[in-house]
């Protein structure tokens, strides 16, 4: 009859460890388990770490420091107090230290600096580890690209080339072919025209090269990418340049050539002024002498024409009082074609610098032009590194349409001023054209003639006047920036850093054993360590068999002394809480799926029992599937329950005594039968258990695992019921069935039976519990030295 009651009463036996965290002794049994592994990789992990360290291209650190000079700084140089540059507006306003951080690093910049220094040609010497530029900056050859091919670079962004030298010769392989390079003379590659120019400091070493030719673009966006611009202190207009290089000598050459070329560009955005100025200055000029030269011809022509050698004396009088009078409408007119011009310039939507030195006796509108002036090159400069999207920019052009509105009001305000006072000074002229007038005709037409001269003159004498003071002005612009420091570099390499690497390797190494030790226990499914089952586990536990070596069946009987025969006489001790006082207790022994060891527990559990020559115990072999029992005693499976069950034989005929065991008998399955589940659930099955129960103290039957249904067939006739789980057999998914089984109260009694553990790998912290004395120790481990019982354990 099944038992239905639920027993969970075995507290004692079930453990509620549930933590996650790994325990000191834990970590300690893991080192030492993976001790050699630990030096062998670490030892590996430190050799490929020194070739790492060998293969990598030591790089020296290149500094330099520049200062930004303020309005102020300029100021109180050579220049100070010079009206005339002030007036014609050579200086820009002050320097936002912010603006040139921006700019010292930006494409245009970087890109003179690549081209003049043809820094994306690179040529490396070949060694055992890798190629490395040398630290000097010559090499054998200098190398100078004279041209590119159109769309060279569209698909690739470099060319490479192994070159060969031996005797003073070089030569590299295209396609297989050996091509000699001629020095000095231009070679053709896929790139473009390169010429090998003979280095005559240096001979060729015979050896192997690689040659670079690298996108130009590519190169300067590198080098973009390496040279690192930075304000070490906020107070100070100071800007700090730092690269690295592998090529010292090439690094600072490039940072010098950097600092120069920024300087350069610098100077020419102050003189942006002066260039629109001349620019202006010389359009005049070239349309005025037109105009002088056609005057001239015209008196000439006149001259000759009227064949006038002379003018008379009165004549002579009247035109020099005109040309007195006249003077000052002269200077009128000039002013008012200036005025015009720059009126003209300003609403063609020009965006350049206005020449505001042509306006010299205006100072009010001078001033406002400055002012102009200033904003239009600040906007070149934040152009260079910033999007009209900026705020900044935007700030500019609205403060610039301000300033050209207010300049239109003002120079129209001055244009009618002129008009003014030249009409005045027009009217003075006319009167003394009226006395002229009384003059006889060739004199009048020489003198309206002469007097068109006299105005073309002295316009393209104010303008060539204004040139030379301009030019003057734009040599004797300086930059804003003051060099503190030229490039410096570090006295050793910076990277890479040799022990680092080292270190790193060899920690590497040492932590890949522990990688893979726990990857392999995260990515295992087996039930390997008491915490893994804890954690999965619901069933009580009631005992723990350990790993058996060798194939004997009965290690208790063999070996009696050893720690698989204690854990057996455990399990019986914790079994006699479950004895039935008043008959026999029946007990079966399950597993989730074969070879987790029922034959083998229950062999040894039987014996065990049977140690005790006061009880009757019963081995039955109730797998009728597949029959292990007998096979593993040595008997023959000629009779069994089968045969029982069919009514074939008696009950006695199937009871075998066992040799060793007086008070042990075995009971096989017998014969497969076609219909196992059949037998189990017939009225023969039924009185036999009701039999056997009356006879022996003890029944132990191995049963089928939970995968048929047999073994809730046979659960009905039993008391308790152990369940078999082995150690890196079992899955844990099978633990999980085992739990399910266990809440649905499927089998009488359950518990769980652990085999086939091994103490330092299932529970590393109680490992060897059962030896914690030496009471268990066989004279062949006592002898063992104790460094040996170390490693081992």
């Amino acid at each position: 009859m099944k038992n239905t009651t639920k027993e969970n009463d075995w507290d004692d036996f079930e453990w509620n460890e549930s933590e996650n965290s790994i325990s000191f002794a834990e970590i300690v049994h893991i080192v030492k388990k993976l001790l050699p592994y630990i030096i062998i990789c670490g030892f590996i992990g430190l050799v490929l770490a020194w070739f790492y360290y060998k293969s990598q291209e030591p790089q020296y650190v290149i500094k330099s420091k520049i200062l930004i000079k303020d309005d102020q700084g300029k100021a109180s140089g050579a220049m100070a107090g010079s009206d005339m540059f002030k007036e014609m507006g050579l200086f820009s306003g002050a320097s936002s230290v912010d603006n040139e951080l921006e700019i010292i690093t930006t494409y245009s910049i970087l890109d003179k600096v690549v081209n003049d220094l043809q820094l994306n040609v690179k040529v490396k010497k070949n060694q055992f580890f890798n190629s490395k530029e040398k630290k000097t900056y010559q090499t054998p050859w200098d190398l100078k690209i004279i041209s590119y091919k159109k769309n060279a670079f569209d698909d690739n962004l470099s060319y490479s080339y192994n070159l060969f030298s031996k005797d003073g010769k070089i030569w590299y392989i295209k396609e297989d072919k050996k091509i000699f390079v001629s020095e000095n003379k231009p070679i053709s590659f896929d790139f473009g025209i390169l010429v090998f120019e003979k280095n005559t400091s240096q001979a060729t070493p015979d050896g192997e090269w690689s040659l670079e030719v690298q996108k130009p673009s590519q190169t300067v966006e590198n080098y973009r990418q390496a040279i690192t611009p930075s304000i070490p202190n906020k107070n100070t207009s100071i800007i700090t340049l730092e690269m690295k290089s592998p090529n010292p000598s090439r690094g600072k050459m490039v940072m010098n050539k950097l600092i120069d070329t920024y300087i350069r560009e610098g100077v020419k955005d102050n003189n942006s002024i002066n260039d629109s100025t001349l620019f202006f200055i010389n359009d005049r000029l070239r349309n005025v002498e037109g105009e002088l030269q056609d005057v001239e011809v015209a008196i000439q022509n006149f001259k000759q024409k009227n064949d006038l050698t002379n003018i008379d004396d009165q004549v002579k009088l009247l035109l020099d009082v005109y040309k007195e009078n006249s003077q000052k409408s002269l200077d009128a007119e000039v002013q008012l074609n200036v005025i015009t011009s720059l009126e003209n310039h300003l609403r063609s939507g020009n965006t350049h610098v206005i020449p505001a030195s042509l306006l010299t006796q205006d100072a009010s509108l001078s001033g406002i032009i400055n002012q102009y002036n200033l904003l239009v090159v600040q906007k070149e400069k934040l152009a260079k590194s910033a999007t009209p999207d900026n705020p900044l920019v935007k700030s500019i052009n609205s403060q610039l349409s301000s300033l050209r509105t207010e300049l239109l009001g003002s120079i129209s305000t001055t244009r009618r001023s002129y008009a003014t006072v030249a009409g005045q000074l027009r009217s003075e002229a006319n009167q003394n054209l009226s006395k002229v007038r009384q003059m006889p005709l060739q004199e009048r037409q020489f003198l309206d003639i002469s007097r068109q001269q006299a105005i073309k003159q002295e316009l393209y004498l104010f303008l060539l006047k204004k040139r030379e003071e301009t030019e003057l002005g734009k040599s004797s612009t300086l930059s804003n920036t003051r060099v503190i420091d030229y490039a410096r570099v570090s006295d050793k390499p910076v990277e890479p850093k040799g022990s680092m690497i080292l270190f790193a390797g060899m920690l590497l190494g040492a932590i890949l054993p522990f990688l893979v030790y726990f990857i392999r226990q995260k990515s295992n499914l087996k039930l390997k360590t008491k915490k893994e089952l804890n954690s999965h586990n619901k069933i009580p536990i009631i005992g723990e068999i350990g790993h058996q070596e060798g194939t004997a069946v009965f290690e208790v009987k063999n070996n009696p002394r050893s720690p698989l025969a204690e854990q057996f006489r455990i399990l019986r001790t914790n079994l006699h809480f479950y004895q039935n006082k008043d008959k026999g207790t029946c007990l079966m022994i399950t597993s989730s799926m074969p070879g987790e060891g029922k034959t083998f527990i229950s062999i040894n559990l039987a014996a065990t029992l049977a140690a005790n020559k006061q009880v009757k115990v019963l081995l039955i072999g109730m797998d009728l599937r597949k029959p292990k029992l007998a096979s593993e005693l040595g008997l023959a499976n000629k009779k069994g329950f089968t045969n029982y069950a069919i009514n074939d034989v008696s009950l006695d005929e199937i009871i075998y005594d066992l040799e060793g065991f007086s008070n042990l008998k075995v009971m096989p399955s017998g014969p497969i039968p076609p219909n196992p589940s059949e037998l189990l659930m017939s009225k023969e099955c039924e009185e036999m258990f009701n039999l056997l129960k009356e006879r022996f103290d003890f029944i132990v039957v191995d049963c089928p695992p939970t995968v048929v249904t047999d073994y809730q067939i046979i659960s009905n006739y039993c008391d308790i019921s152990l369940y078999s789980v082995r150690v890196n057999y079992t899955n844990l998914k099978q633990v999980e069935m085992a739990n399910e089984i266990y809440r649905t109260n499927k089998l009488p009694r359950m518990n769980l039976v652990i085999n086939d553990f091994i103490p330092e790998k299932y529970d590393s912290y109680n490992s060897g519990y059962y030896f914690q004395y030496g009471y268990y120790e066989t004279e062949e481990e006592v002898k063992k030295k104790w460094w040996e019982k170390f490693f081992k354990s």
